[in-house]
C-alpha cells in the first residue's frame, strides 16, 4: 500500500467549525410512512474538527441540494470552502449558489461572501478526505 499523502493545509489551521466543509450524498434509504418513500442524506463534514452535519433530501435534484445547503448555512453559517466530488448535482449547485450569493434580492446570503468550491480529481475518492493530491 502506498504511503498516505500529507494533510491538506485546510485541516491544520484552527477555524470555526464548518468553514471548510466536505460534502457528499449517501442513500437511498427506505422510509416507511403510509407508503414507502426513499430519502437521501447530504453529509457535511468539517475539515478541521471532523464534525458531521446531516440534511435529508427526497431527491438528488439541484434545487433540493441548494435548499439543503441553505438549511445548513442557516444553522452553521456559509462555508468559505467546499470540497466535493464531480457529481452533476454538485457542479450545477455550485453555479446556482454562486449566482444566488451575488443576487441583490435574495436574502440569506452575503453578497460579499466568497465561496470557494474545490472538486476532487475524478476517480480519486481519497482526495475527498482532505489529503493533498
Amino acid at each position: 500500500m502506498p504511503p498516505l499523502a500529507q494533510y491538506h493545509p485546510n485541516r491544520l489551521i484552527s477555524r470555526v467549525p464548518f468553514r471548510v466543509t466536505g460534502l457528499d450524498f449517501t442513500g437511498a434509504f427506505k422510509v416507511y410512512n403510509s407508503h414507502v418513500d426513499f430519502v437521501f442524506i447530504l453529509l457535511f463534514t468539517c475539515a478541521v474538527t471532523r464534525a458531521v452535519a446531516v440534511e435529508v433530501t427526497t431527491f438528488l435534484t439541484v434545487i433540493e441540494f441548494v435548499q439543503a445547503v441553505r438549511r445548513f448555512a442557516a444553522q452553521f453559517g456559509m462555508p468559505d470552502c467546499v470540497v466535493s466530488d464531480n457529481a452533476f448535482t454538485f457542479q450545477a449547485g455550485q453555479t446556482l449558489l454562486t449566482e444566488l450569493m451575488h443576487h441583490p434580492v435574495i436574502d440569506g446570503f452575503k453578497s460579499s461572501h466568497n465561496l470557494t468550491w474545490k472538486f476532487i480529481t475524478p476517480c480519486a475518492p481519497r482526495q475527498g478526505a482532505f489529503m493533498k493530491g
